[in-house]
């Protein structure tokens, strides 16, 4: 997957149009043959009755690397057309309505048209979903998320010149649809060979050789026996894949390989200046605030020790006046229990007073 990512980012960037379609269409021809779901299709095609369905046995047996080439060409152009609808920036919804209606009228031709064909439909259909595979899904998205990236770029670089703002430059999330063309076009490519098969080979023919098929016998093949066999179509299967993706990264691009790794690494934050300088700014907070406190507490423990007196008890410290010390015992106020004549302190009583008037 980072090496179709690659491709798609940077081939662009270097080749001609052209030449990334015929990238784009020899890759999506090749992670059809590297898909391992492909293989199924040859122990499912001898369960096929050849009386009942004679068209679809001859298909699967007869003409069976010929229906993987056709479900390649298939993939090869969806890859085709969504590489230029990332380059284009051409709606998604018109592809698929544009895809999806011949695709139905195929079928409905193969139904009411020629019944002969009527067991082909299901084929047809279920090679869409065979397409969608662990190995054709990550390598086209990864081209598609690549490309999009590729010409996002270029259209935000142009907008920037123009001093102006690329309508959906920013859509990152366009890179995906390509997946579900590569689902369509299968499907449409083994339904028109089936068609030209129904055109080209009468019934009576197919059921000939059909039946020849079947009851013929040959030696086993060693190769094809498993283990052995797993091994053998895996490695022929995957290695032209791999060696197209490795000379184009590494003759066509003339980049080194990307770095790949079975586990996903978690995501660090990225270390620029600022964050270096916060994070020493921090420190030197942390410092000064501890140095404060072993001042603040050096301080304290010398007051503590000036306050003893010499026995060792804690002396009443120095408040100011009208405030109390919590080691000095809380005094009780001064009450007045008898009258003092007011003449003790030199006083008159005032005007109107009764003793006065007595006097």
């Amino acid at each position: 997957m980072p090496m179709a990512e690659m491709v798609g980012q940077e081939l662009p960037q270097r080749l001609h149009l052209f030449f990334v379609l015929c990238v784009a269409f020899i890759l999506g021809v090749l992670v059809t043959y590297a898909e391992p779901a492909i293989s199924a299709l040859r122990p499912l095609a001898e369960l096929v009755d050849p009386y009942s369905a004679p068209y679809l046995y001859f298909v699967m047996n007869c003409q069976q690397e010929l229906m993987v080439l056709a479900i390649g060409l298939g993939v090869g152009v969806a890859a085709v057309i969504g590489t230029l609808r990332f380059i284009k920036n051409w709606p998604l919804k018109p592809l698929i309505y544009m895809t999806l209606a011949p695709t139905v009228g195929l079928a409905c031709y193969m139904q009411w048209g020629n019944p002969n064909l009527a067991p082909l439909i299901g084929l047809s259909w279920d090679c869409g979903a065979v397409t969608t595979g662990p190995v054709t899904v990550p390598v086209l998205l990864a081209l598609g998320i690549g490309v999009m990236q590729s010409s996002r770029k270029r259209r935000l670089a142009q907008a920037a010149l123009e001093g102006t703002v690329a309508a959906g430059a920013g859509q990152a999330l366009e890179g995906f649809g390509i997946v579900t063309l590569a689902s369509l076009w299968p499907i449409l490519a083994v339904e028109l060979m089936s068609i030209i098969d129904g055109a080209i080979y009468d019934a009576d023919y197919v059921t000939e050789r059909a039946l020849e098929q079947y009851n013929s016998t040959s030696d086993p093949n060693p190769v094809d026996e498993p283990p052995l066999s797993g091994v053998v179509y895996g490695i022929r299967s995957i290695m032209p894949l791999v060696v197209v993706l490795f000379f184009i990264i590494l003759v066509v691009l003339r980049k080194p390989l990307p770095e790949c790794k079975i586990w996903v690494e978690a995501a660090r934050m990225p270390e620029d200046s600022s964050i270096r300088g916060g994070t020493a700014n921090i420190e030197r907070a942390s410092v000064a605030i501890s140095k404060l406190n072993r001042t603040a507490s050096e301080s304290s423990f010398e007051d503590t020790e000036a306050n003893k007196s010499c026995d060792g008890s804690p002396r009443s410290p120095t408040l100011p006046d009208g405030q109390l010390s919590e080691v000095e015992p809380k005094k009780k106020p001064f009450i007045l229990k008898r009258a003092i004549p007011a003449d003790h302190f030199g006083l008159r009583h005032p005007v109107g007073d009764p003793k006065s008037t007595d006097e």
